[in-house]
């Protein structure tokens, strides 16, 4: 049975809505010194490769509808969501894109579209690369990050390095 285009699209952002919402909810209500594993989902769930300017959202080769290289979470430049908690609604901001600066207490990301965002980085903020949980000190300017904050504070940086050139 063949879907067309537009069901395509729409199952795609049903899809990635729900799963950035999940994710973000999850990486928002957790407490500090709860376990690793939402670290470990969201780094699986996102890389760091930006799409190329023929792909397209949708199933990869294999039908599946993916979040990974070409997945709908890598294609977020940058956003808000509104959470319902159980203590009330929750505003999270969702940026994606290469650090410009980056010092102990701060970190400013400009996403593919030239939106520039700076967050404030204290102890309770998770930084996360490809071998684990690190400190911000493992950040530097021109990597490719995904930033999850709120209130102009970030709560997870998920950093993947710097991309190679070519």
């Amino acid at each position: 049975m063949n879907m067309n285009r537009a069901a395509v699209w729409a199952a795609t952002g049903i899809i990635g809505a729900g799963v950035a919402g999940g994710l973000t909810y999850a990486a928002v209500a957790t407490p500090a010194g709860a376990s690793a594993s939402l670290g470990s989902a969201v780094d699986n769930a996102l890389t760091a490769t930006t799409p190329g300017p023929g792909d397209a959202a949708g199933p990869d080769r294999r039908g599946r509808m993916g979040m990974g290289r070409h997945g709908l979470l890598n294609r977020i430049e940058h956003g808000q969501l509104t959470l319902q908690t159980r203590t009330g609604d929750r505003t999270v901001d969702l940026q994606r894109g290469v650090v410009s600066a980056v010092s102990p207490t701060s970190i400013s990301v400009t996403s593919p579209d030239k939106f520039s965002g700076t967050y404030t980085v204290d102890s309770s903020t998770k930084v996360r690369t490809r071998t684990g949980l690190v400190s911000i000190s493992a950040v530097h300017a021109g990597d490719q990050v995904f930033v999850i904050a709120t209130g102009g504070k970030a709560l997870r940086i998920l950093d993947r390095g710097t991309r190679p050139s070519g």
